[in-house]
């Protein structure tokens, strides 16, 4: 719980760590490292539930990070002909490291190595805004918190942030598609889910205008690939 201030509007008493607590690689990965599980880590099963019945809709509805590099990776697809989208959409066999980023950060908390926040994208965006653009942004009117905010570093933090939010501008939601551990748990647990976007063969004349707003590079146009797919639903 916060308690950047004394006024409801600086945050006093919300509860701004719900989204952490609804990670369920947060769970996880504290899990492994601490064997055990704190109370609030306990919303993360309304995740997992989510992800059973409707797939990543997490991702592609809920993930604040994922909904920055959507916006980014709108900006830079403006003036895009169709097939240049088409080509930045098509699924790529790079998009499998991922699961070894999952791996490695996972194998690394139960050795008590590393901590899966490191690229856990919940973590990522509240430690970067927190430290960095809040920082930066509350510097010169201090109405957020009660002192001065200046964190060690914080521009590292930022830049590492800024870095990855604008690979999007080349590649629509790259750190979704390459490099997401939460999204590639979320993708191995979409595998089972209940209900899935699915092409209809019928109606199909293959204009390919799926393939231009896919957010997910899930081969929309062909077999989707359901560990990939967002359920941004755009290819509806």
């Amino acid at each position: 719980v916060s308690s950047v201030g004394v006024a409801a509007w600086q945050l006093r008493g919300w509860p701004v760590d719900w989204f952490l607590q609804l990670d369920p690689l947060v769970a996880l990965g504290t899990a492994l490292s601490t064997w055990s599980l704190p109370g609030g880590l306990w919303w993360a099963l309304v995740t997992i539930t989510l992800t059973l019945v409707l797939g990543r809709v997490f991702c592609g509805w809920f993930c604040p990070f994922g909904t920055l590099q959507q916006i980014v990776g709108w900006w830079g697809n403006r003036g895009k002909r169709a097939a240049e989208r088409i080509a930045l959409n098509k699924y790529h066999p790079a998009q499998g490291i991922k699961y070894l980023v999952l791996a490695v950060l996972l194998g690394g908390a139960a050795a008590g190595l590393l901590q899966t926040g490191l690229l856990d994208p919940i973590p990522l965006a509240q430690r970067s805004i927190s430290l960095a653009a809040l920082a930066v942004l509350d510097a010169p009117v201090g109405a957020l918190a009660v002192a001065p905010r200046h964190y060690e570093d914080g521009a590292l933090i930022g830049a590492v942030f800024l870095v990855l939010l604008l690979l999007s501008f080349r590649v629509p939601r790259f750190f979704c598609r390459f490099l997401c551990p939460l999204g590639a748990l979320l993708g191995l647990l979409s595998r089972f889910s209940l209900w899935r976007i699915g092409k209809t063969r019928h109606p199909c004349i293959d204009c390919h205008l799926c393939d231009q707003h896919c957010e997910g590079a899930c081969t929309p146009s062909g077999e989707i690939r359901t560990g990939e797919c967002l359920m941004c639903m755009n290819c509806l």
